[in-house]
């Protein structure tokens, strides 16, 4: 074991952290930890202060493969909450001689993004930026999110909160807040 190993073993550790909630330094690490700087053992305190644009990046627009699984579980926790005998609580998008229609409402930063759902669960066809996915909810197996998209298998992270939805996967972390669409729109 040399150093090498111990930074992989720290990236790895630091890649499988999860701080829901409150806003946390994980990115900066990551990147610090993954630099050439640091894999070669030069680096003082004033590391950041010379190459800020090497490890304080903004969060860029997720991509729809990150989109489809936020939306997946919002969907997973619709459908989880219209259980009961009442057609009045009824959440799964029936419609008289059509397939189930759902759409959810994230904002990415200043955007703000719908995605549909067309068909029955946990089936769906999904609408997103880049265009339409096949999406296939599997369910959750150790708190990961597990689902096929395009026929591809993917798994995730995914903490759903009152107000945000946080994704984890492939190494990146994407939070989204919740959009309400009727909320957002001004009184006439």
């Amino acid at each position: 074991r040399d150093r090498a190993d111990a930074r992989r073993r720290l990236l790895a550790a630091l890649g499988e952290s999860v701080v829901a909630g409150v806003a946390t330094n994980l990115a900066l690490l990551e990147a610090v930890l993954g630099s050439g700087a640091f894999a070669r053992a030069e680096f003082d305190t004033a590391l950041l202060e010379r190459h800020p644009a090497d490890f304080i990046k903004p969060q860029g627009a997720a991509d729809d493969r990150t989109l489809a699984l936020a939306a997946l579980a919002l969907l997973h926790e619709r459908r989880a909450d219209s259980k009961g005998m009442s057609p009045w609580s009824d959440r799964s998008g029936w419609r008289l001689n059509q397939e189930p229609e759902h759409d959810v409402w994230l904002r990415d930063g200043d955007r703000v993004i719908q995605i549909g759902a067309r068909g029955s669960w946990p089936n769906c066809i999904l609408h997103l930026p880049g265009g339409a996915i096949s999406a296939s909810f599997a369910g959750w197996h150790d708190d990961r999110l597990q689902a096929r998209l395009d026929g591809q298998p993917a798994r995730a992270l995914v903490i759903a909160a009152a107000d945000a939805v946080l994704v984890i996967a492939e190494g990146r972390r994407h939070r989204f807040a919740r959009h309400d669409p009727l909320s957002a729109r001004p009184l006439a």
